[in-house]
């Protein structure tokens, strides 16, 4: 019974991961092709609300992703603990180190598909890490 418990929680927080991770996306795919491609006159509203929705899914399962290895992290950290007993820097740092593992390994599988790393997988890695801290919190 204490397994489904356990793993009752990691898909929970998992879930709670993944909720904010797709709204980030969404809204950041909206906002880069408004600076990409100019002003709402340009192309019809239904242009960006489609961008936004083409990464919902995407940033949605990397979220899942860092939200179950951050409960696993906080399942072994914090295990001694009381969960009122948790700081809030011991929680950041989980769901940033939750974030760069998770997130990492998404972009290092990435990098190897496209042939090498780039700046963007830098600045995707560090976004990951303050939205994977940002979520913990």
């Amino acid at each position: 019974m204490r397994a489904i418990r356990i793993l009752r929680g990691i898909v929970r927080t998992a879930v709670a991961f993944a909720i904010p991770w797709a709204v980030f996306g969404g809204v950041l795919s909206a906002v880069i092709e408004l600076v990409w491609n100019g002003p709402v006159g340009t192309h019809p509203l239904s242009y960006y609300f489609s961008a936004a929705l083409s990464q919902v899914a995407p940033f949605a399962v990397i979220g899942f992703a860092v939200g179950a290895v951050f409960a696993g992290f906080l399942a072994v950290a914090g295990r001694k603990l009381a969960f009122e007993q948790l700081t809030a820097p011991r929680v950041l740092g989980l769901g940033v180190t939750g974030a760069l593992a998770a997130g990492g390994s998404f972009l290092v599988l990435m990098a190897s598909r496209s042939g090498g790393w780039h700046t963007g997988y830098s600045v995707a890695l560090g976004v990951a890490a303050v939205l994977g801290g940002a979520s913990a919190l």
